[in-house]
C-alpha cells in the first residue's frame, strides 16, 4: 500500500481532446464533455477497465471537411506595460481558396464576456465559418481571464475597463 496516493494505484490515461470538463464518475466509467480541434465537442464515455472511449452524444451533425477546419495555436504576447497575455490564433483555412501572395489576411479579433471568463482552444462552427471565409481569428484570453495563476485574474481589480482594453 502505498500511502501518498492513499492506496490508490496512480494511472496516465490518454484521449485525445484538446480540452473536457471536469470528469463524471461512475461505477467504473467516466463521462466527459470534450473539445476536440478538429472535431464537435462530444460526451465521452471512458471505461477505466478497458481504457476504451465511446461517443455518448456529439454537439453537432455538421459534416465537415478535416481539410477546412482550423487548428488554433496559442499565442503569448507582450502588453503595452510589458506583461503577458494570451490567445489562441486561428489561421485562414479552406481547401478551395488561396490567399493572394505577400498579402495578411484580415483578423476577427474575439472577446469573451466576462470578466472573469475565459476561452478554450478547439472546434467551433463559429471560428469555421470566419476562418473558411478568409479570415484569420485571434480569440484572446485578457488580464483577468479565469484558468491562469490567481495573479493573472486579479490584475484587473482597479483596472476594470483598462487593462482587458489594452490587451485586446
Amino acid at each position: 500500500k502505498d500511502h501518498l496516493t492513499n492506496g490508490f494505484k496512480k494511472k496516465s490515461i490518454e484521449i485525445d481532446p484538446v480540452s473536457f470538463l471536469t470528469p463524471v464518475p461512475s461505477k467504473n466509467k467516466l463521462y466527459l464533455a470534450a473539445t476536440y480541434s478538429k472535431a464537435p465537442s462530444q460526451i465521452i464515455e471512458f471505461n477505466l477497465d478497458s481504457h476504451n472511449t465511446k461517443m455518448i452524444k456529439i454537439s453537432t451533425s455538421l459534416n465537415v471537411d478535416e481539410e477546412n477546419i482550423s487548428e488554433g495555436q496559442m499565442i503569448i504576447f507582450p502588453t503595452t506595460d510589458g506583461k503577458l497575455s494570451y490567445g489562441y490564433f486561428y489561421p485562414p483555412v479552406n481547401k478551395n481558396f488561396c490567399a493572394v501572395p505577400g498579402e495578411q489576411p484580415p483578423v476577427r479579433v474575439l472577446i469573451h464576456g466576462g470578466p472573469t471568463g475565459m476561452t478554450t482552444l478547439g472546434f467551433s462552427k463559429k471560428l469555421m465559418f470566419w476562418t473558411s471565409q478568409g479570415y484569420a481569428v485571434f480569440d484572446v484570453n485578457y488580464r483577468g481571464s479565469f484558468g491562469f495563476d490567481r495573479k493573472y485574474r486579479d490584475a484587473l481589480l482597479n483596472n476594470w475597463g483598462i487593462l482587458e482594453i489594452q490587451d485586446v
